[in-house]
C-alpha cells in the first residue's frame, strides 16, 4: 500500500503530459524548418559521418551543418537517433521529443525541489508541473528551439543547481560526483557557450548572495572550496571547452569590434519590457495565446509575484536555509532582468552601458540569460 501511495500521485501529472503531447500531436508526413533551425532527417547518416577537429572546426557533414556542435552529440543520439532507431516517421519523432521535454523537466525539478525542501511530496508532484508547462516552454515549441539542443539546459537547471548547492553546503566526495555528473550530462546544453557563461553567472551570483546574507561565510576554506568546485568544472567539460576556447575568444572580439553585427542595435533588438520577462516570452504579442487576445493569461506574469507573497506569508514556516535560497534567487532575479531588459525602461541607456564590459556581450540575445527566469 505505502507503495502505491507513494508512486500513485506521479500518474496524474504524467496522465497530464502525455495528453498534451497527444492533442498537439504533429500532422504526418511534416518536418519542421526555420531561419534558426531544421529538422534533421538522416540522423543515421550524420551519426556514420561524424567527424571532429582540434581547434574551431568543429562540424558534421550532412544536413546544412544542423549539427555543428560536437558537444551535442549525446543530444541528437537520444532525442533523435533512438526514435530514428525504432523507425519513427519524423513527426512522431517530434512528438517523441515534446514528450522526453515535458517528463525530463518535470522530473529534474521534482527531484530538485524535492532534495532541497523535503516535505510534501504530494504538493511537489503537482507543483512540479508549472515548471514543464508554462509560457516560456510554449514558446519553445512555437518556435522551432524546442526541437534542438539549444534549450536541453533547461532540463538540467534544476538538479545543475541542486548539486551545485550540496557540493558547497556539504563538499563530499558523493556531492562533488552528482555535481560533475550534471556538469556532464548538462553539456549538450552548454554547446553554445553563452549558455555556459550564464551558467557561471548564475552561480557566481548565488554564492554572492549567500555571502551577504551571512549563509556562506567568506574565508580561506570558502575560497578553497570554490577554486575546488571551479577546477573539478572545467575539468569535467573540458573535452567541450577547450576546443571551443579560442573559437570562443575569437568571437567575443569580432563582436566587440563590430565585425559580426552592429551591438548597440543587436541590443535594442533584443531588449524585452518586464512583462515580457515575467510572462517568458520576448515577442509575447505575435505568439498563442496573446495574439488572439487572449488576455486572461497574462495571469501568468503574476505568477512568480503570487508565489514571492506566499512565501513572505509562511516565512515562519521556513528555515533559516531555505529563506536564505529565496532570497538569493530574488537576488538573482532582480540582476537577470536588468541583463535581460537592456534598453527597456526603466533605465534603459543606463542599463546598455553594462554592456560596455564587453564578457556581458555573450548575454545580449534573450533567451540566454531567460532560460533560467522559470
Amino acid at each position: 500500500m505505502k507503495f502505491i501511495n507513494k508512486y500513485l500521485g506521479f500518474a496524474i501529472p504524467f496522465a497530464i503530459i502525455i495528453y498534451s503531447v497527444v492533442i498537439n500531436k504533429f500532422p504526418d508526413g511534416y518536418i519542421y524548418t526555420s531561419g534558426d533551425y531544421a529538422q534533421p532527417v538522416n540522423i543515421k547518416y550524420v551519426f556514420e559521418q561524424i567527424f571532429y577537429v582540434w581547434g574551431n572546426k568543429i562540424s558534421a557533414i550532412g544536413e546544412g551543418g544542423f549539427q555543428s556542435w560536437f558537444a551535442a552529440i549525446p543530444y541528437y543520439l537520444v532525442f533523435y537517433r533512438i526514435p530514428d532507431i525504432l523507425n519513427f516517421t519524423g513527426s512522431q519523432t517530434l512528438s517523441f521529443i515534446l514528450f522526453l521535454f515535458l517528463c525530463l523537466s518535470y522530473i529534474s525539478f521534482y527531484f530538485a525541489a524535492k532534495s532541497l525542501s523535503p516535505g510534501n511530496y504530494i504538493f511537489l508532484k503537482y507543483f512540479s508541473l508549472l515548471y514543464a508547462f508554462n509560457l516560456t516552454t510554449l514558446y519553445f515549441y512555437e518556435y522551432t528551439w524546442g526541437f534542438s539542443h539549444h534549450i536541453f539546459l533547461y532540463i538540467t537547471i534544476p538538479i545543475l543547481f541542486t548539486t551545485f548547492y550540496k557540493s558547497l553546503k556539504e563538499p563530499t566526495l558523493r556531492n562533488f560526483s552528482f555535481y560533475i555528473l550534471s556538469l556532464v550530462i548538462s553539456i549538450s546544453g552548454f554547446a553554445n557557450a553563452a549558455f555556459f557563461g550564464a551558467f557561471v553567472l548564475y552561480s557566481t551570483l548565488f554564492v554572492l548572495f549567500q555571502i551577504l546574507q551571512g549563509t556562506i561565510k567568506l574565508n580561506k576554506i570558502t575560497i578553497i572550496l570554490l577554486a575546488q568546485i571551479a577546477v573539478l568544472s572545467i575539468f569535467a567539460i573540458s573535452y567541450w571547452i577547450l576546443p571551443m576556447l579560442s573559437f570562443a575568444i575569437e568571437g567575443i572580439k569580432d563582436i566587440s569590434m563590430g565585425k559580426v553585427f552592429n551591438s548597440n542595435d543587436w541590443l535594442r533588438s533584443q531588449s524585452a519590457n518586464i512583462t515580457s520577462i515575467l510572462i517568458g516570452n520576448q515577442n509575447y504579442k505575435i505568439f498563442y495565446p496573446f495574439k488572439y487576445g487572449a488576455k486572461l493569461f497574462y495571469l501568468f506574469a503574476l505568477t512568480p509575484i503570487i508565489l514571492f507573497i506566499y512565501l513572505l506569508k509562511n516565512q515562519k514556516k521556513l528555515n533559516k536555509e531555505n529563506s536564505s535560497i529565496i532570497v538569493s534567487f530574488l537576488g538573482i532575479l532582480g540582476v537577470f532582468v536588468l541583463l535581460i531588459k537592456k534598453s527597456s525602461q526603466p533605465f534603459g541607456e543606463l542599463t546598455l552601458n553594462l554592456f560596455q564590459f564587453q564578457p556581458l556581450m555573450i548575454f545580449r540575445s534573450y533567451e540566454k540569460l531567460a532560460i533560467f527566469i522559470p
